[in-house]
């Protein structure tokens, strides 16, 4: 096990946070931007890049919610851990992924999924 003496008492992971603050509408997707917004902290924890802008109509409309785990999904309510396994299948099957939102714009309404999304490649994924 690593010596842990040496790390700093707390650390602050703002900076590395997307400044833009989204509203989720009328629709219950905040678990798509809780997972959003978890995915574009650490890609740029680890990358030290500035946050990226990423979608969070592709979760709504493609993550499944087969057992109605926080609701029935889509704008009627999920989990992030749906969404991320979404996106980590999605990632292995090379179907999918996350797209920036300048891509798939969030419509705050439940919309059929059509995976790749206007013919753009995932710009994140999960391995």
């Amino acid at each position: 096990m690593e010596d842990v003496a040496n790390l700093p008492p707390e650390v602050d992971w703002t900076p590395h946070m997307n400044p833009n603050i989204p509203n989720q509408g009328g629709c219950g997707g905040c678990w798509t931007f809780a997972a959003v917004s978890t995915i574009e902290g650490a890609l740029s924890i680890a990358t030290g890049e500035p946050a990226m802008t990423l979608s969070e109509q592709n979760l709504l409309e493609c993550a499944p919610n087969p057992d109605q785990c926080g609701g029935t999904g889509q704008c009627q309510g999920a989990t992030i851990e749906l969404a991320y396994n979404y996106v980590a299948d999605a990632t292995a099957k090379n179907n999918g992924g996350m797209y920036n939102l300048s891509d798939l714009k969030y419509e705050a309404k439940d919309e059929q999924c059509d995976g790749l999304i206007n013919d753009q490649k995932p710009v994140v994924g999960i391995e």
